[in-house]
């Protein structure tokens, strides 16, 4: 950690370990101007493909050129899937995904 490391300081890195059978929820964190008003901390994200099944996928961001009244009609439907951007992953893949991005993780 280094002399400049503080004990007393939260640890700046969260390592978890996810096996994701099915899609999980739509998350985002705010970017860091955002999350300093909320007194909170942005979260930028690091993941790393350790095992993946054929057609597993991520969703990052919005589809291009996604206008805001789509996407506020879809929230309130319950239909955001079909405007989130995806990509399909394999073992080995890794993604940063800024604080201010919305994510998720698909089955497999």
């Amino acid at each position: 950690m280094g002399p400049s490391y503080q004990a007393d300081a939260p640890f700046p890195i969260l390592v978890k370990w996810l096996d994701c059978k099915e899609t999980l929820s739509v998350q985002v964190h705010p970017p860091k101007e955002i999350a300093s008003l909320l007194n909170g901390e942005p979260k930028t994200e690091s993941w790393y493909i350790l095992e993946s099944e054929p057609k597993a996928q991520l969703y990052l961001g919005l589809i291009p050129h996604t206008r805001l009244s789509d996407f506020s009609e879809a929230v309130e439907q319950g239909r955001l899937e079909p405007l989130l951007a995806h990509t399909e992953t394999q073992a080995g893949d890794s993604y940063l995904i800024e604080s201010g991005t919305l994510h998720a993780i698909g089955g497999g």
